[in-house]
């Protein structure tokens, strides 16, 4: 079976949440790691920076260098939307989330 981007960033997710509502930081930090070693394509920045439930995770600082790694590639993708607003391109629907999701981040273009 296939699976949307959507679907698969949430099963990700959930799938990372686990180990750490359990106090497996370990398990949850090593499973990030093999993500961004295979690319990283899961768009999980701004989850890992506002779910509450990941506070434990946040708090570790092992988890640092790795968040790091996931705003670089976040920060690629709010660049690319940048400039299709700035173009005229970014659907009208998008722009009030985008806003948003800066704002709650403290991102300033």
């Amino acid at each position: 079976p296939t699976m949307s981007p959507a679907g698969l960033t949430s099963a990700i997710f959930h799938y990372i949440s686990f180990p750490v509502r359990h106090g497996r930081m370990d398990a949850a930090l090593e499973m990030l790691k093999r993500d961004l070693d295979a690319g990283g394509t899961v768009p999980l920045y701004d989850m890992l920076i506002l779910d509450p439930r990941l506070g434990p995770l946040r708090r570790d600082a092992r988890f640092k260098p790795i968040l790091e790694r996931y705003r670089l590639k976040f920060m690629e993708s709010v660049t690319a939307l940048d400039a299709a607003r700035k173009r005229g391109d970014l659907p009208s629907y998008l722009e009030g989330p985008f806003d948003d999701l800066l704002k709650k981040l403290e991102i300033k273009l």
